[in-house]
């Protein structure tokens, strides 16, 4: 098995990939934790916060209206705006970032399985609980040592 080395352009492509993907996983994450959201909902004529859990309207009070409640729901809908909003400028630089490594013909793991590995990832699945092993690995190594297989096809 023989490797050539990516040029300086490459591995500039690469970085550039490894910290968007990096800064869009870390936002991702913590946007996770303000999946549903929260509302005012009036029980026997007083006010209730409740944060919804699922999509199916479980829910949980947080207390009566108060100075607390309505900080925390501020609070909430201003961090969830802010994180969407990083979240869908980071999704953008992510694709556009694709396109680059196409040009610059690095980032050769096929579609399907990378976005096996992108849901899987999604679920905080990769790393501790499931490695990656086997011929869909020589992608990461060749990331890792900064070069590129060369086979029949090379």
């Amino acid at each position: 098995m023989q490797f050539n080395e990516l040029n300086d352009n490459q591995r500039r492509l690469l970085v550039n990939s490894i910290q968007t993907y990096d800064a869009w996983r870390d936002v991702a994450l913590r946007h996770a934790r303000y999946k549903g959201g929260m509302t005012w909902k009036t029980v026997k004529g007083k006010q209730y916060l409740y944060k919804i859990l699922d999509r199916f309207g479980h829910a949980k009070s947080l207390g009566a209206r108060s100075p607390e409640t309505e900080a925390i729901y501020n609070d909430f809908v201003s961090a969830k705006a802010s994180l969407t909003s990083r979240l869908k400028s980071l999704e953008e630089k992510l694709a556009e970032q694709a396109r680059f490594n196409r040009a610059g013909r690095i980032g050769r793991l096929p579609n399907m399985i990378g976005a096996i590995i992108a849901q899987l990832d999604r679920h905080n699945l990769m790393g501790n609980n499931l490695i990656i092993i086997g011929t869909n690995a020589l992608y990461a190594y060749e990331a890792m040592a900064g070069s590129r297989e060369v086979g029949e096809t090379g």
